[in-house]
């Protein structure tokens, strides 16, 4: 299990393919025992995996992926959704503990990965790796509008000056403070396609999964 796995900093790279296993597996390079993978059967049921990043990066699939792979509670931010606070961490904190496992869906939250190492010290972070412009397209699709941008760039603690998009400074804090956690998952957004539940069709969605 992934007890086995060093102290050290590993970095884990999720392979979705659900031609070995029907279902998906991870695989986890680098580590001690670079062979082994983790399907359901051989870890289900055990894990936290906070499934973050920009918005419109694919976080909703891919927590859904891995919740189905390792047969883990899915806790999605968008079902604890407040018009006026959005979804705190505190909420989330609420939900968290009172699983030892799960996979959580909350892009919103990436201002908390400080708060979410000190109160889950093992958590997996993942984060899906989508080109910015294909991000801010998705964005737009959706409706995506300033209210939404500005409630972020104040989690965030951006400056008024900074107009980078979200998803570019995310990407950038991701890089620099990810060696922090023990472990964690990077995806790239291509790789979703191999996963058994990937939708071909923008009809098999609902609304708010529309890439």
């Amino acid at each position: 299990n992934l007890d086995a796995l060093s102290a050290e900093s590993t970095r884990v790279v999720l392979v979705l393919d659900g031609r070995t296993h029907g279902r998906g597996h991870l695989y986890l390079e680098n580590a001690p025992y670079s062979s082994t993978t983790f399907a359901v059967g051989a870890s289900a049921g055990t894990g936290c995996y906070f499934v973050t990043g920009p918005q419109r990066s694919g976080t909703t699939f891919l927590a859904h992926a891995i919740s189905y792979d390792l047969g883990l509670p899915y806790i999605d931010e968008f079902d604890h959704y407040d018009p006026e606070t959005f979804f705190n961490y505190q909420q989330f904190r609420e939900l968290a503990v009172r699983s030892r496992n799960w996979v959580a869906q909350a892009p919103s939250l990436f201002h908390g990965l400080s708060d979410l190492r000190r109160d889950f010290p093992s958590v997996i972070p993942v984060v899906c790796r989508r080109d910015t412009d294909d991000i801010i397209a998705s964005q737009r699709r959706v409706g995506w509008g300033e209210r939404e941008d500005g409630y972020e760039r104040q989690q965030l603690g951006i400056a008024a000056t900074d107009r980078r998009p979200i998803s570019e400074i995310k990407y950038e804090r991701w890089g620099r403070i990810k060696s922090d956690f023990g472990h964690y998952v990077e995806v790239s957004f291509d790789e979703l396609e191999q996963h058994p539940l990937y939708a071909t069709t923008r009809s098999e969605f609902e609304a708010k999964q529309w890439s």
